[in-house]
């Protein structure tokens, strides 16, 4: 028949050439064989094809079983969504307090207004107030209440401080971040001594020495007559008070204006990112995780005076650790005026558990007390000034009070000038503290009645508060109360002085309330009260390219944050008295200005060189807008909820909206990046991982796993008829003594390059080699006598050494059970995808078998190969 079919295909191949071709004999059987040769090529090729195809088909049917999980997966999750919306809607504990029911439902709600617009939601809040009442369920475990009559009953007693809220600043190990209200307590009792007021009195020559300094920054500027960047200064100021309070250190940042501007901006960039560490703490947590040669570009410069800060504290602390193991004792050999640093009690303060000793807890919490420190009383300090220059007749009433005490008037004295405590209080009302809400969770159930305090409309009705839910009255709440303080965003000192006034330090929420309350509370009002009395007394200031907006509280990161791009408070400076210099700077050889007579003042403005001699005052340059329009373009109320949502002055150009010191656009194409990454890497994780599994799925796990030598070609085997499937290779009915777990990758995988190809073996036996073919115990023989049974399974690295250990097998060297079927190994099923053998509990890679059986496929990595003869 072979030949029959040659000379059909010959004879057609003649009879299509030219008839005058005449074609010898000899020369038909070359184009003969030359077709036979073709025909068997494309025979082989079809096969190849046929196997590919066949491969294929099994990949697709795998993606497509696959896909079907990751549908089913989308189901899931859709069901959880409708499920859980529904619980928080209508079943959860909260659902019977008003507020919008986004909010209810999802936290996107919250991240859109303080990270995408950004830092508004507290604005946002205050909006809601004014629609749905006194009580605000915000997110959907967080309750706001914007009724000041409720302050005691949040803040006072024992409170745990919500969870949530804290991961914002990243050191749980500070007081002010620790959430559980008992550790807090034990935390704080340690630190209480040295913020005493008491102690700052002992150490107020640490915070003199630091007026003077800047007092004598100042003067240097007065006496060019140049503007100065106040804001940078009072920075630098508070940062180098508070960290040589706090730590053996000294800083200087007063000493370099330049880098004074440089750290007050990296801090503030720093802030920046509080909100995406609360909403999406991975990205901080991813950028920790990477080596410090990577993640150092990456991190905004605040971030990296952060990790300094950390570096020095770290270093203080373990020489003090040192110190202490050793023996040594500082004490003896601490200087009269030499003050003890706070961490060199609190190491030998027995009262601390040794877990509140250590390095990283006590590094966080120098951290997080340097960070509040500075931008606290440098935030009042900006505002207090902005304000006593721009309003020239609060500034004359607190000069006239300053005269009433010696120039060089101590903080003891200088607080129990009324006027000037009321100017102090003032600039801490609208410093506004800590703005970011710091929900307070009760141990017991509360029960909310508005009072008379309440200014959002609404009923008098009660709401039952579950316990441990977090509550807020956020400062910009309490602050602008208006039944306390009527006009709440116009600077008025008045308004704290007499039996009035000491009512509404009630309210007063810049240092909190409570078991809560600022650490450094006394600490700040004395850098306040000596900074406000040397600067005002000495100096005559005009604003320089400052309006209202550089110390409006217009977004919320942590802090009130102004108009976004703004340089602080700048003024012009000159001296005003000789008189009142510090007796540091009358020391000094700064030049002193020339004493000369009064003249005639020109155009009803003072020249602020003698007293009692003209109108008393500064000279103020007002920007057109400010007197009329103080409250439009301060006050939250008429700023951010008017009609249109958020807006600026048409006198300013609207500024660039930055998410996290970025761009908006760069923000989102750097999050897309990410994201597609993410999901990039799960899908592909998911279809990976069901491809592989499913790979393995005809090989069943074996009923032990023991250890073996994965590099022995011998087979240790133990008889377990009962447990083995007829399915798989891997349900061999022979355990291999235990295969060492851990095993993976892909060992020696001649395929399918070798298909259909011999192997000869070391005794001379020749094998056929069967690419993606599997015989399962059980499964019919290919001559069709029996069935193919197991003998035996070991691991090998190559085909050959598999097939070596057929031969072994045979010539009887390895012991054999009783109860394992003896016979001649004929075959072998080699998988060479180690990961899928070993994760599936197979206990080896290599099977004999004693026969040849039919055709069965089998996973990635897998062949057969059975004797010939």
């Amino acid at each position: 028949m072979g030949s029959s079919l040659d000379r059909r295909f010959a004879r057609f191949f003649v009879q299509q050439r030219k008839p005058t071709t005449i074609i010898p004999r000899t020369g038909n059987r070359i184009l003969m064989a030359m077709h036979a040769a073709g025909v068997v090529y494309m025979i082989a090729v079809s096969w190849e094809a046929c196997w590919w195809l066949l491969m294929s088909a099994q990949v697709v049917f795998e993606v497509a079983q696959s896909m079907m999980v990751l549908t089913t997966s989308v189901v899931v999750v859709l069901l959880w969504v409708v499920t859980e919306s529904v619980r928080r809607l209508f079943f959860h504990p909260l659902s019977h307090i008003p507020g919008p029911r986004l909010a209810a439902l999802t936290r996107w709600y919250e991240f859109y207004y303080d990270v995408v617009l950004p830092g508004k939601y507290i604005f946002k809040i205050q909006e809601l107030h004014h629609e749905y009442g006194p009580i605000l369920r915000i997110t959907p475990d967080e309750i706001h209440i914007n009724d000041v009559g409720f302050l005691d009953t949040v803040y006072s007693g024992l409170r745990d401080k919500y969870e949530y809220s804290l991961r914002a600043l990243r050191v749980p190990g500070g007081v002010g971040t620790t959430a559980d209200a008992k550790l807090h307590k034990l935390r704080r009792e340690a630190l209480v001594p040295f913020f005493s007021k008491r102690n700052i009195l002992s150490l107020q020559h640490l915070v003199t020495e630091k007026v003077d300094q800047l007092f004598e920054v100042i003067a240097k500027h007065a006496g060019e007559e140049s503007h100065v960047n106040l804001s940078d200064l009072f920075f630098a100021f508070s940062s180098d008070v508070v960290n040589n309070f706090l730590f053996a250190h000294k800083t200087n940042g007063l000493a370099d204006e330049k880098q004074a501007g440089i750290s007050r901006n990296n801090s503030k960039q720093l802030l920046l990112g509080v909100h995406v560490n609360k909403h999406l703490p991975w990205i901080p947590d991813f950028l920790e995780a990477l080596p410090t040669c990577i993640s150092r570009p990456l991190m905004p410069p605040g971030l990296i005076d952060m990790f300094n800060l950390f570096g020095r504290v770290h270093e203080e602390i373990s020489g003090l650790m040192k110190a202490q193991s050793s023996g040594a004792h500082r004490k003896s050999e601490r200087s009269p005026t030499e003050k003890e640093a706070v961490y060199e009690s609190i190491l030998v303060n027995e009262s601390l558990p040794p877990q509140e000793r250590t390095l990283t807890r006590l590094e966080q919490e120098g951290a997080l007390l340097s960070l509040a420190g500075t931008e606290s009383p440098a935030q009042s300090l900006s505002i207090i000034f902005y304000h006593l220059l721009a309003i020239p007749s609060i500034l004359n009433t607190l000069r006239t009070e300053l005269e009433t005490v010696p120039v060089d008037a101590s903080w003891s004295q200088l607080e129990k000038l009324p006027y000037l405590m009321a100017v102090i209080e003032e600039g801490n009302r609208l410093s506004f503290g800590v703005t970011a809400r710091g929900g307070r969770r009760a141990y017991e159930e509360l029960v909310f009645t508005p009072s008379s305090y309440a200014t959002t409309p609404g009923t008098r009705k009660s709401y039952r508060i579950p316990a441990h839910t977090p509550l807020n009255i956020s400062t910009l709440s309490a602050h602008t109360a208006q039944s306390v303080f009527p006009d709440p965003f116009t600077f008025n000192p008045e308004r704290w002085l007499g039996e009035a006034g000491r009512e509404r330090k009630r309210f007063q929420m810049a240092f909190s309330k409570g078991s809560r309350k600022c650490l450094g509370i006394e600490l700040a009002s004395a850098e306040l009260c000596l900074v406000i009395a040397a600067l005002v007394r000495s100096f005559e200031m005009t604003l320089y390219e400052t309006d209202a907006r550089d110390v409006s509280f217009e977004h919320d990161y942590q802090i009130a944050m102004p108009k976004m791009g703004s340089k602080g408070v700048r003024a012009t400076v000159k001296f005003r008295v000789a008189n009142s210099y510090p007796r540091s700077y009358l020391s000094s050889d700064l030049d002193k200005p020339e004493q000369t007579m009064e003249v005639a003042p020109a155009h009803n403005q003072d020249d602020g060189l003698y007293l009692n001699t003209d109108m008393q005052g500064l000279q103020v340059v007002e920007s057109d807008h400010h007197a009329q329009n103080w409250n439009q373009t301060y006050a939250p109320e008429t700023k951010y909820l008017a009609e249109g949502g958020y807006h600026t002055p048409s006198s300013q150009p609207p500024p660039l909206p930055r998410i996290c010191g970025m761009k908006k656009s760069t923000f989102w194409v750097v999050v897309g990046l990410m994201l597609a990454v993410i999901v990039g890497a799960v899908v592909g994780g998911a279809v990976g991982g069901t491809v592989a599994h499913s790979n393995s799925t005809d090989i069943t796990n074996s009923p032990s796993r023991e250890t073996t030598d994965p590099s022995s070609n011998h087979i240790t085997s133990s008889a377990s008829h009962s447990a083995s499937s007829t399915t798989g290779t891997a349900t061999a009915s022979i355990t291999s003594s235990a295969v060492t777990s851990g095993i993976t990758g892909i060992a020696e995988n001649p395929c399918p390059g070798a298909n259909r190809t011999t192997i000869t073996a070391s005794s001379g036996t020749l094998f056929s080699l069967f690419c993606g073919v599997d015989w399962p115990r059980g499964i019919e023989a290919a001559d069709g006598n029996g069935t193919v049974s197991d003998l035996g399974r070991s691991t090998t690295y190559t085909l050959d050494d598999c097939i070596e250990t057929c031969i072994q097998y045979n010539k009887g060297d390895l012991a054999v059970l009783d109860s394992v079927d003896t016979g001649t190994c004929r075959a072998v099923v080699y998988q060479a995808n180690l990961t899928a053998v070993f994760d599936g509990g197979q206990g080896g890679n290599c099977f004999l078998k004693d026969r040849i059986g039919r055709y069965a496929s089998t996973g990635f990595g897998g062949m057969a190969a059975g004797a010939i003869g």
